[in-house]
């Protein structure tokens, strides 16, 4: 699929053109027209080519509106979602609560050595996607709260540009 170009900054003024997020199917080229329409530069929705589990893939879907194994691709970064109403990119995380010790709320040693730095990166790239393009906006959601509690805290002291959700 090849990039939609137009202007550098997106602009959400357009109130008229709605992703249908309430659809779990939504309509490509009615997605693709979407963003012509609001002028984003190297943004192309896109099937992701690898596997993720079934609950993750789900909850991806419910949160973002997107058909399964559907990422937007802005700026030649990936995020889960857009919601052009609000100019708001989507991240999705579930079932992260198993890799904490739920009596402390850390990450366990794997997870704080290998998955932690690489979400945080993940964090901090997209955040700088975000400062650079305003109006638009970030949200992280969690499926569940010991996930959340941590990365809101980090992406707080971070002074990371994210909102950070609960969305069980």
């Amino acid at each position: 699929m090849s990039h939609i170009t137009s202007l550098k900054r997106p602009r959400c003024e357009v109130d008229a053109l709605v992703i249908q997020c309430t659809s779990l199917r939504p309509n490509f080229d009615a997605v693709k027209s979407t963003a012509a329409l609001l002028n984003q530069t190297n943004t192309e929705l896109r099937r992701r080519g690898y596997s993720v589990f079934f609950i993750s893939r789900d909850y991806q879907a419910r949160i973002t509106g997107f058909a399964p194994f559907t990422e937007w691709k802005f700026e030649n970064i990936e995020f889960d979602g857009f919601r052009a109403p609000e100019c708001k990119l989507q991240e999705a995380k579930a079932r992260y609560d198993q890799f904490f010790d739920a009596r402390t709320g850390l990450p366990k040693k794997f997870f704080a050595i290998f998955g932690v730095p690489r979400m945080l990166n993940q964090a901090r790239i997209q955040s700088k996607i975000v400062e650079t393009n305003p109006p638009a906006r970030l949200t992280w959601h969690f499926m569940q709260p010991v996930s959340h509690d941590y990365f809101s805290k980090i992406f707080s002291h971070e002074k990371l540009p994210i909102e950070s959700s609960l969305r069980p």
